[in-house]
């Protein structure tokens, strides 16, 4: 008897069975706004089958990237007391969202803040292996970042492929010879997480001029998600980066600004053992500052619990980061925020007086 999986199956699709009351299909909330005007982050990464084969001197930026500005919310004065929530993390809850779109479920941002602050608490900093250095490390993260540029995929893969690295570091011993295969390996279970379609093996093949090996990358693969227990769901810096930018207000200029932060603090082994939502609160206070703003509001403090003073030793330490410009650990994060598309965020100056605001 053939197995009921290889048999073909016909449907009969019969009209008086229809129901001609049934509601429509809810469309998908909206991810983003710009100008009070709907945007779909998805759809602003232009998918291209273009692969760069050139070096970091000739790379080909792309002429969309995919943004995720967000409105900015307001305190709410009915509520605003502070939530325990497992007595684990306690915070001042703020509207995030627009009230007046039935699509946008605002009451339950905050609880999914939460439930990623305390989620963060449950991962270890970054310990290595004697085999590895924290330099390799940083150059390696910098390399995910031109592979998730050159193949595409939308930036929440970039995030999450950094931190699966960050953990497959923790969980296993990589040597230098098999970074590479580890690091390709954690963008593409990114990809699959996070993008609408998956990057393919063969293009990050490509991507990396034949570097990678297919039965080897498979391998990796394989082996992280047995490591970690298929276990690819946690907070990035980015999750939170865009929560704080709700609160502080921002631009296209600003956010991509924040971003390009939080991506150059990444590469550093001084950040190896701080939580993502201190980055991403760094990566604005930094941000504010450089536009002339108050470096760090009541509203941010209240949400985030962070305080300056919490913050003083992330903002030194990225300072030091931002204003080195021989970094190799950071190559082609400068060229890639140094473009034209990306308004040339990479070559705005960082003020020394930002350090006066260390307590």
């Amino acid at each position: 008897m053939r197995s009921f999986l290889t048999q073909k199956h016909s449907y009969e699709i019969r009209s008086q069975n229809i129901n001609p009351n049934a509601s429509k299909r809810v469309q998908r909330r909206p991810l983003a706004f710009v100008s009070n005007q709907l945007i779909q982050p998805q759809t602003l990464i232009s998918k291209t089958t273009t692969i760069f084969d050139s070096d970091d001197e000739d790379d080909v930026i792309p002429d969309e990237i995919d943004l995720q500005i967000l409105t900015s919310p307001k305190k709410i004065q009915d509520n605003d007391v502070q939530i325990k929530s497992e007595d684990v993390f306690v915070h001042t809850e703020m509207q995030i969202g627009d009230p007046t779109n039935i699509q946008d479920v605002i009451e339950y941002e905050n609880i999914i803040y939460r439930s990623m602050r305390i989620r963060e608490l449950q991962f270890p900093p970054v310990i290595f292996k004697q085999a590895i250095t924290n330099s390799q490390k940083g150059q390696m993260i910098d390399w995910i970042d031109r592979l998730h540029y050159k193949s595409q995929c939308c930036t929440t893969s970039l995030y999450r492929a950094i931190g699966i690295f960050n953990r497959a570091i923790n969980l296993t011993n990589i040597t230098p010879d098999s970074m590479r295969q580890f690091a390709a390996a954690s963008l593409l279970i990114a990809s699959k997480m996070e993008d609408l379609q998956p990057v393919s093996i063969d293009i990050l093949i490509q991507c990396s001029k034949n570097t990678l090996n297919r039965e080897e990358l498979v391998r990796k693969e394989i082996q992280l998600a047995n490591i970690t227990e298929f276990d690819f769901c946690f907070p990035t810096p980015l999750f939170f980066l865009n929560y704080f930018l709700r609160i502080s207000g921002q631009t296209q200029e600003s956010m991509l600004f924040a971003r390009y932060i939080v991506e150059m603090c990444l590469t550093s082994e001084k950040f190896n053992d701080v939580k993502a939502s201190a980055i991403a609160a760094t990566a604005v206070v930094i941000m504010r500052v450089v536009y002339s703003e108050t470096p760090w509001t009541e509203d941010l403090m209240m949400f985030s619990r962070y305080s300056l003073k919490d913050l003083s030793s992330n903002i030194r330490d990225a300072y030091e980061i931002l204003t080195d410009l021989e970094r190799e650990e950071s190559t082609f994060i400068r060229l890639k925020y140094g473009s034209d598309t990306y308004q040339n965020v990479a070559e705005f100056e960082i003020p020394e007086t930002i350090l006066h605001y260390i307590e």
